[in-house]
């Protein structure tokens, strides 16, 4: 089993407020990540739980900030109520020549049961490739995804 990282990195013609909003305020996060969302704070100790609906079956999400420098980094545990397992996500943004690069990690899937189809690292990674690549890019390109 693999048990590396998953690392997406994405490059956008935005600038690292405008990244820094869409990936932490929940008005922005509702429109292009999790609309299931009520609530987020870029804030250590914050908790937010939220169920999202997908393909039949509820997958109740808990995340709790745990390290933030505000514009540039944040991390969170993500976990998945009644489910074995631990992870983290990590967001890197750096400021390049006309825009701003932002690199995902997450760390910890593998932890989660690998007999389910939706927590194996295929499942995380083309998760993660739509939302950085097509439903961010989308966003914060103001088109509809």
């Amino acid at each position: 089993m693999d048990q590396s990282p998953i690392i997406v990195e994405r490059t956008y013609s935005a600038s690292p407020d405008a990244v820094w909003r869409a990936i932490t305020d929940p008005r922005h996060m509702r429109q292009w990540f999790f609309p299931e969302m009520a609530d987020f704070r870029p804030e250590v100790g914050f908790e937010v739980e939220f169920t999202v609906h997908y393909q039949g079956r509820d997958y109740v999400h808990q995340w709790k900030v745990t390290a933030v420098v505000p514009g540039r980094t944040l991390v969170y545990d993500w976990l998945y109520g009644g489910v074995p397992g631990r992870s983290a996500v990590a967001w890197q943004l750096t400021p390049e020549p006309g825009g701003t690069r932002l690199t995902l990690t997450h760390t910890g899937q593998s932890s989660f049961p690998q007999a389910d189809p939706a927590f194996r690292r295929a499942s995380c990674q083309s998760g993660w490739d739509y939302f950085l690549h097509d439903s961010l890019a989308a966003y914060l390109d103001r088109r509809p995804v």
